[in-house]
């Protein structure tokens, strides 16, 4: 539902849907649900709240995209060494990693790699 609403430009009722599902359902604070939280967040200019969320998840898991969302905050808060330091950890993580794991995350390494480029 909350990649529906995504899709559909309907960011709020996303939140509202994710909200609800992280804090009835804790075995959803490991899947998808985090990330697209943070991307809702994200989408709906809630720089400060989005960072807060995804710091919060750094500290239980690091999902690449969930990495790659905090560089692009740290760009647009005009961190540019924060900004690097987390796309080069998020590059190497990915690179270190099975093959599998750099398969299911290639757009989000590529991403990475072209934001780095542009600092």
């Amino acid at each position: 539902m909350a990649n529906l609403a995504i899709q559909e430009g309907t960011a709020e009722v996303a939140r509202q849907f994710l909200e609800r599902l992280l804090a009835e359902s804790p075995d959803f604070q490991f899947g998808a649900g985090p990330t697209l939280y943070g991307q809702v967040l994200l989408e709906l200019g809630e720089l400060e709240t989005a960072m807060a969320h995804l710091e919060k998840q750094a500290k239980v898991r690091r999902h690449p995209a969930d990495l790659l969302m905090r560089a692009k905050i740290h760009q647009q808060r005009g961190d540019t060494a924060a900004t690097k330091t987390l796309l080069e950890d998020l590059i190497l993580m990915i690179r270190s990693s099975p093959k599998f794991f750099q398969q299911e995350h290639s757009s989000t390494l590529k991403a990475a790699q072209k934001l780095l480029k542009a600092l």
